[in-house]
């Protein structure tokens, strides 16, 4: 360090408070933010081809959303300033036209930004974001399971090939724990039909049918069916009435 000719003084107070925290006499500027760049690509198609217009970067650090901004889906990339030293995760989600919800996304995570540097994050492949189903059902005369005889319901869900995609058997008075805890907040609403959620499904319609049985009998008792459209990322609600099955070929 190139030293100039000055009092004694003023020598020892700057070696002993500016020095001791490396910034020199006169320094102690905080260092310079970082810089990231962000691209994407639609794994096996493009922006066109997807109708993918735009496109939103979110970058987190610990948990939490430090940034977002949006660029035209066929920008390709993105650089983001201002960025404090640290780790974050990249989302990158994209959007056909006005839609509310994402039709893409893709994650990258553990992007080590410096101050003062220019940081490359891996290219984010963006593939189509499923949705799901929220199912509930209920009975057309009214009564609940036991009064009817029913202690389960099968559900059996299709694609628009005939694929078998989904298949379980549930009790009938089955209550899934986020109704459980809506039950345990006064003031918020009770649900009084069953239900389950069917997640993980692309975009679509669908064949649901739903068969309520006694299971010490084997006998199906009531029965419905419904043909639900999922939209990219969002649960479609589907309420089911169960009504009986006399004369009903599907119940066979």
């Amino acid at each position: 360090m190139r030293l100039y000719r000055t009092s004694t003084a003023t020598f020892i107070l700057c070696g002993a408070v500016f020095l001791l925290f490396s910034g020199g006499c006169g320094s102690g500027s905080a260092p310079s933010p970082g810089m990231m760049e962000v691209s994407w690509v639609i794994g096996g198609s493009s922006c066109v081809d997807a109708a993918v217009s735009e496109i939103q970067v979110s970058l987190y650090t610990g948990g939490l959303v430090y940034t977002t901004v949006g660029a035209p889906c066929q920008s390709g990339s993105v650089t983001i300033p201002n960025l404090p030293e640290g780790v974050y995760a990249v989302q990158v989600d994209g959007y056909r036209g006005a839609t509310t919800f994402p039709t893409y996304t893709g994650v990258v995570d553990g992007i080590a930004v410096r101050a003062g540097a220019i940081t490359v994050a891996p290219k984010v492949e963006l593939a189509e974001k499923p949705g799901g189903l929220d199912v509930t059902w209920k009975f057309e005369n009214g009564e609940l399971c036991g009064a009817n005889g029913v202690d389960q319901v099968a559900l059996t869900v299709w694609d628009t090939h005939s694929n078998r995609i989904h298949e379980e058997t549930l009790p009938c008075d089955y209550l899934p724990a986020r109704m459980e805890a809506e039950r345990n907040q006064p003031g918020r609403t009770l649900y009084e039909s069953k239900g389950v959620v069917i997640d993980r499904l692309y975009a679509g319609q669908y064949t649901m049918r739903a068969f309520a049985l006694n299971q010490a009998t084997g006998q199906i008792l009531y029965w419905d069916e419904a043909k639900p459209i999922v939209e990219h990322g969002t649960l479609t609600s589907v309420s089911l009435t169960l009504s009986s099955c006399d004369g009903v070929v599907h119940c066979e």
